[in-house]
């Protein structure tokens, strides 16, 4: 029978050959192109591909276009691109550059979900309890597992948009469609869509050639995998929906099955090489309360990241207190604005206590917020009086929510395990950082994951093409020329922690704390080797104070950017006045508020607080006039003053994925818990 099977599979590849000799005479291979695929016996992706281009892990689909009833292939893409964009609800300019979508219908048999099955083709399914068995229930949408399949596509049906094309989004159906259905909400464009994806690990060991750590290194091991297999689960598309009005909807697509009557998850497969690293988290986590302890402003930072965490969250899945995510930023601002000023004016000791009351006088708070008369307050950052019902309303209407957001916060047991959680996504975002300086540019071509039980974090650096390109190797090589006892990680990650939007704007705070506007004004608009001088002193400064020496091309960037910021502040000595008086009221309200200050914070500081320098107040009074119906250009003049690498930035630990991105990714960020943690030998 094997011999058979083997004759067989002889005279298949002899076929195959003779007709492509038959049709490319004149372009010799060493090897044909795709003879593995017809070949039964072998398992993707371990053959030898039509194109000497790479393909992305996950694989790729293949586009049909099916505009106007006719099937045009477009050829093919990577699954993670065509999943990011092109979900039930997802429109992107593609192929030709003409507008696409997806074709989809609503689900006849669950509401609220697409029918996945016209959509896509499948290469195979499934069934979700197969490989994940952590609960009775997959992903904050809580879909049963036992009634879940994971479907892998490997076709998709797509179909241009008329460039004059409407759009209406169907509230009773769920359904974004061209065509006015009665009852549908015109929208003005095609929506932004973010698909919401979990990663699910199918095969990932055993792990070859172990590195072992000390016992009290924060690293236990690494080790290099030579099969690593990952299922991307994408379980929703979240739509942003832009009305003709102002207003915008925030609504998640879920995905069904109808032919199959079972909930629907896409996939796809993440067949690479990996290097693995299991962090020892357990002394970190025991660590947590005694640094919330002592450290109050950090505290009370991670609560209030926290509560925008669930603001978020409710919004996404409850879709309340609001309709759209776009409004978060609104209402939390508005939140802290309360803070200050409950605190300010001893009505509580802070929100907790003040959506505590059976009737808090919210009315009130907010007419003095947002006064009619007087151009100040929240008024200078564009808050209305005429809304000011709306938001009374919104407060009062959800008050059972907002007491329960904010009795978690201040709930101790729920602080920690969100301490835990931002613990986690921090740590994973620095490490990310830390490979790329330890390995170079060859980084880039890295994917990382991490998984964590409760007290061992698992870290996966894999390669970013389908079956391995062998940079995950040379990682792992890399390390084998270290020796574990001398290696000081924490070290390492400390100094991944710091960028250069970091440390310039510490240096740019303490210029204008230890020096008089005056100084900075004629120093900054004098000779260069005095500009030099000034922030060589500062730089020297800083350098003690984190114990560490830059290498001399680091230094001269940073000086370099320094100069470029400070010159901006100090073009005058009244606009030196106002950013000195702006960085002794932020001093103030951290003192006062126990947490770090924001925009809205030092907006009413300066509303209510004369400035003790006049050509301040002169500056004050001159930013905060509108002119001709525009905003007051106070709270941009704020903001250039508002260190904004404090949780993490651009710069140092926020990295992009590749294709899509983690709603909660900031929200979930905060270096300075991680740094403090790492103090701890």
């Amino acid at each position: 029978m094997e011999r058979r099977h083997n004759h067989e599979r002889a005279l298949g590849a002899l076929t195959y050959w003779k007709a492509l000799q038959a049709r490319s005479y004149a372009y010799p291979y060493f090897h044909p192109p795709n003879l593995f695929a017809v070949d039964p016996c072998v398992v993707k992706p371990y053959y030898v591909p039509g194109t000497f281009i790479p393909i992305y892990v996950g694989g790729n689909i293949e586009i049909h276009d099916v505009s106007g009833g006719r099937v045009k292939s477009e050829g093919s893409e990577t699954k993670e691109f065509i999943l990011a964009n092109f979900l039930p609800g997802g429109y992107k300019k593609r192929w030709g550059f003409h507008h696409y979508r997806a074709i989809w219908a609503p689900s006849e048999k669950h509401l609220e979900c697409a029918n996945i099955h016209p959509t896509f083709r499948f290469e195979k399914s499934v069934p979700l309890s197969q490989i994940y068995a952590e609960s009775e229930t997959f992903s904050p949408l809580n879909i049963p597992v036992q009634q879940a399949k994971i479907y892998f596509p490997d076709q998709v049906k797509v179909e241009k948009v008329l460039a004059n094309a409407k759009y209406y989004w169907d509230e009773e159906q769920h359904l974004l469609t061209h065509a006015d259905t009665g009852n549908a909400i015109e929208v003005a464009r095609d929506p932004l869509s973010t698909p919401l994806y979990t990663n699910i690990m199918t095969y990932g060991g055993p792990a070859e050639r172990v590195i072992e750590f000390p016992g009290e290194s924060l690293i236990k091991t690494i080790g290099y995998m030579e099969k690593f297999v990952l299922a991307r689960c994408y379980y929703a598309n979240c739509i942003h929906l832009f009305g003709k009005a102002t207003n915008t909807l925030t609504r998640l697509v879920r995905f069904y099955h109808d032919n199959d009557n079972t909930y629907a998850l896409l996939g796809t497969e993440h067949l690479s090489q990996a290097t693995v690293f299991e962090f020892s988290l357990k002394h970190l986590f025991e660590r947590i309360p005694d640094i919330l302890q002592e450290d109050e402003i950090l505290q009370n930072d991670l609560r209030m990241q926290y509560v925008l965490l669930q603001l978020y969250e409710s919004v996404l899945y409850q879709q309340t207190p609001l309709d759209s995510t776009y409004d978060i930023d609104g209402l939390y601002q508005l939140l802290v604005a309360l803070d200050y000023w409950v605190r300010q004016t001893g009505r509580a000791e802070n929100l907790k206590e003040l959506f505590d009351q059976e009737t808090p006088d919210i009315e009130l708070l907010l007419q003095e917020l947002i006064p009619n008369s007087n151009e100040t307050r929240l008024r200078l950052a564009g808050y209305d009086p005429a809304r000011r019902e709306d938001l009374i309303s919104l407060l009062t209407e959800n008050h059972a929510l907002f007491e329960d957001i904010f009795n978690r916060a201040f709930d101790i047991n729920e602080l920690e395990a969100f301490c835990r959680r931002t613990l986690c996504a921090t740590l994973e975002k620095t490490i990310q950082v830390w490979l790329q300086q330890f390995f170079g540019s060859a980084g880039d071509g890295l994917t990382y994951w991490q998984e964590s039980d409760g007290e061992t974090m698992t870290f996966y650096a894999y390669d970013r093409y389908q079956g391995g390109s062998g940079i995950a190797k040379e990682l792992f090589r890399k390390f084998q020329g270290i020796s574990p006892e001398l290696f000081d990680v924490r070290k390492a990650l400390e100094q991944s922690l710091l960028c250069d939007v970091n440390i310039t704007e510490s240096i740019i705070h303490d210029l204008f704390r230890v020096y008089d506007p005056e100084f900075l004004a004629a120093g900054f608009n004098g000779l260069d080797s005095d500009q030099d001088t000034i922030l060589r002193l500062a730089l020297e400064k800083f350098e003690r104070q984190y114990g560490f020496n830059l290498h001399a091309k680091k230094r001269e960037d940073l000086l370099a950017f320094c100069k470029i910021d400070i010159n901006r502040l100090v073009s005058s000595e009244d606009i030196a006045a106002f950013y000195s008086e702006l960085i002794r009221g932020y001093t103030d309200i951290l003192k006062k508020l126990h947490r770090t200050p924001t925009t809205i914070d030092l907006l009413l500081y300066c509303s209510g607080d004369m400035f003790y320098d006049p050509r301040a107040t002169a500056a004050f009074e001159k930013y905060r006039t509108r002119k001709k119906g525009d905003l007051s250009e106070l709270v941009v003049r704020i903001e250039e003053m508002m260190p904004s690498c404090i949780n993490g930035c651009p710069e140092c630990i926020e990295i992009s994925s590749s294709y899509g991105q983690d709603l909660f990714e900031s929200t979930l960020l905060n270096k300075r818990l991680l740094a403090r943690l790492l103090e701890v030998q």
